[in-house]
């Protein structure tokens, strides 16, 4: 049900599945966006997010993909305004793709990685085995129950606090921070924030509220933010405003 592999092939491109080793790349003027980017951000003093390689994996093993991957790490460096999310289903593989300048971490990069159902939980023990300013999951499309306490639970005496909210639920939600968060060995958690959803598309599965509603008080019992994005459904994703659970947009966002 992968939405990337859909629109590929709605653009006439066969690059998924054990029958094709193609992957399509892009050239120096598509790489130079984000300079603009970080320039525009640092006039207005904010730092903007990056969500990277949506239609790809930036820690897949493959030729190609490495290749592109070690021209992100410079561009990375050179866009301080910018915070870049890197999303991957193979958190096994981070480790040995980073750059050797890694340390603790680019204090400009969140690593997360995607949880659709309690099988695939053990991605987070092995996001969590690498150093980052922040740890996120991505739990879309919410496919069954999920148990994510574990990994939200405060690892020492201090754990994460709410340091403010927003003037309205539906706008930024409320804001967190983490104790010394740029310093992994002084890490309260394994998961600082958690993106929720529902699948969309023509077959897309439905997810039961009562999943969401679980997830949602795991995470606010442990003073992590949430960010529902979606209910799911086709034709109608039942996003933005009518993606409310218990009568309440979740919108929070992790505050660094």
């Amino acid at each position: 049900h992968c939405y990337a592999k859909q629109m590929s092939k709605r653009w006439g491109f066969d690059l998924w599945g054990p029958t094709s080793d193609d992957r399509r790349t892009f050239g120096g003027k598509y790489w130079s966006q984000p300079l603009s980017w970080d320039k525009a951000a640092a006039s207005v003093q904010e730092r903007h997010r990056v969500f990277t390689s949506s239609m790809a994996d930036v820690f897949e093993q493959h030729p190609t993909v490495k290749r592109e991957r070690d021209k992100l790490w410079p561009l990375i460096k050179a866009t301080p305004n910018l915070d870049w999310l890197l999303l991957t289903k193979r958190p096994e593989n981070i480790s040995a793709y980073l750059p050797p300048d890694w340390g603790n971490g680019y204090s400009n990069v969140w690593l997360g990685t995607t949880v659709e159902n309690r099988r695939f939980t053990w991605r987070l023990s092995e996001l969590a085995e690498v150093p980052a300013v922040l740890h996120f999951v991505s739990v879309e499309p919410l496919l069954g129950p999920l148990d994510l306490s574990p990994w939200l639970t405060s690892h020492g005496d201090q754990g994460c606090h709410q340091s403010g909210e927003s003037e309205s639920e539906d706008s930024a939600g409320h804001s967190f921070s983490a104790a010394d968060p740029r310093y992994p060995e002084h890490r309260r958690r394994a998961v600082d924030w958690v993106i929720l959803g529902g699948e969309s598309g023509p077959r897309a599965r439905p997810m039961d509220i009562n999943w969401a509603e679980t997830v949602i008080r795991q995470c606010t019992e442990a003073q992590v933010p949430v960010f529902l994005k979606q209910l799911g459904g086709h034709p109608k994703k039942r996003g933005g405003p009518e993606a409310m659970v218990n009568n309440k947009l979740w919108r929070q966002l992790p505050q660094l």
